[in-house]
C-alpha cells in the first residue's frame, strides 16, 4: 500500500513538473521567435515589446507597435566612429551643441539628389551668434562658376580693400567692377565716373546721353571734346585798322593730329571789345595762333592777363 501511494505521488509530481516546464515555454507575448514567414514580425499591437531573432538577416528585432527595429540598422550604433546624438541634436565629427545637425572637424557631405531649404542658407564662417539674413548669403567668400571641360572659371567676389564687387575671368582679361560709391568699371575701376571703360566700345545703334544726343564724327576714329581756357603770354598792342598775332600752347590735352578749334569768348579781365575780331590759325596738335584784328581807327591794347575760351575737337593721343 505504501509503495503504491509513493508511486502515485511521484508520477503526480513529475506530471506537475512537466506542466510547469511546459507552461514556462508558452509566455505571451512571445519573447524570442525566429523569422516569421506569415508576413512580418509585428502583425498587431499585441506583439509590442516582443523580441525576435531573424534567421534571414541574423539580427535581433524589437516590436514597437506595428513597426520593428533591427539591431545594427540604426546609425547611432556607429557613435564611436564620429556620430553623436543627444537631446534631439545630431553631431557628425564632433559633439553637436546648438543646431539639429552639425558637421564639424572638417567633415564633408555629399548629396546625390536635390537639397531643399524652406528658409535661409548661409555659406561662410557663421558663428552661433550670427546667421544669414537673406535666402542665400556668402560671408567673406567667392562665388565661382567653373567649366569642367576647359577648367575656365568666372569669379564673383567682394574685395574689402578695393570697396568693389568684382566679376572677373580666370585669365583676368575680362573684369567688371561695381564700387560702393555707385560707379561701374569695365576693365578698370569706376573712379569718379558712373561708367569707366578701359578699351574700345562698339554700339550697333545710336547713342544718346541724358536725352540730349551725342556729338559724333563721320569716321571710326575717336573724337574728343575739350573746353580750353588760356591766357595770353604777353600783352599785344594793335594800331587802328591792323592785326596782330599771339602763339599759344594748348593745355595738357594731347591730340594725334591738329584738332579743330573754335573761339568761345573772353572770360577774364574786362568787357569784350566789339572792335576786336579774333580768329584762329596755324593749328598743330600742341599749339595754335590767335589773330586779333582791330577794326577801329584807334590803337587797341590786349592785356597779358586777359583770358579766352577755346573749344577743341580732335582725336586724342
Amino acid at each position: 500500500m505504501k509503495k503504491f501511494f509513493f508511486s502515485f505521488l511521484f508520477f503526480t509530481c513529475l506530471a506537475k513538473a512537466n506542466y510547469i516546464f511546459g507552461q514556462s515555454n508558452a509566455s505571451y507575448p512571445q519573447t524570442f521567435q525566429t523569422y516569421l514567414s506569415n508576413g512580418g514580425y509585428c502583425p498587431n499591437l499585441n506583439y509590442t515589446g516582443s523580441v525576435h531573432y531573424d534567421t534571414q538577416t541574423n539580427k535581433i528585432v524589437v516590436c514597437q507597435g506595428v513597426n520593428s527595429i533591427q539591431s545594427g540598422s540604426s546609425v547611432w550604433t556607429t557613435a564611436n566612429e564620429g556620430i553623436n546624438f543627444a537631446g534631439g541634436i545630431v553631431g557628425i565629427g564632433g559633439q553637436a551643441t546648438k543646431y539639429s545637425l552639425e558637421m564639424t572637424n572638417g567633415t564633408n557631405a555629399r548629396f546625390t539628389n536635390n537639397i531643399l531649404a524652406t528658409e535661409r542658407i548661409g555659406i561662410g564662417n557663421y558663428g552661433y551668434t550670427s546667421e544669414p539674413g537673406e535666402k542665400l548669403e556668402l560671408l567673406n567668400n567667392k562665388l565661382v562658376i567653373k567649366s569642367s571641360a576647359s577648367n575656365f572659371k568666372w569669379t564673383h567676389e567682394y574685395q574689402n580693400n578695393l570697396g568693389a564687387l568684382r566679376l572677373y575671368s580666370s585669365n583676368q582679361l575680362a573684369a567688371v567692377n561695381f564700387s560702393v560709391n555707385g560707379t561701374v568699371g569695365i576693365g578698370t575701376f569706376g573712379g569718379n565716373h558712373k561708367l569707366n571703360v578701359l578699351g574700345n566700345g562698339a554700339f550697333s545703334g545710336n547713342v544718346t546721353v541724358a536725352g540730349k544726343g551725342l556729338l559724333r564724327n563721320s569716321t571710326s576714329t575717336q573724337l574728343m571734346f575739350f573746353l580750353c581756357s588760356i591766357t595770353l603770354p604777353n600783352s599785344l598792342t594793335i594800331p587802328g585798322n591792323s592785326c596782330g598775332t599771339v602763339d599759344i600752347s594748348l593745355p595738357s590735352f594731347y591730340f594725334k593730329t591738329a584738332p579743330a578749334l573754335a573761339f568761345s569768348g573772353k572770360y577774364n579781365d574786362g568787357l569784350t571789345d566789339s572792335k576786336i575780331i579774333v580768329t584762329i590759325e596755324n593749328v598743330t596738335n600742341t599749339t595754335a595762333r590767335l589773330r586779333f584784328c582791330n577794326t577801329s581807327s584807334n590803337t587797341r591794347t590786349i592785356a597779358v592777363e586777359e583770358g579766352y575760351n577755346l573749344i577743341c575737337f580732335g582725336e586724342p593721343e
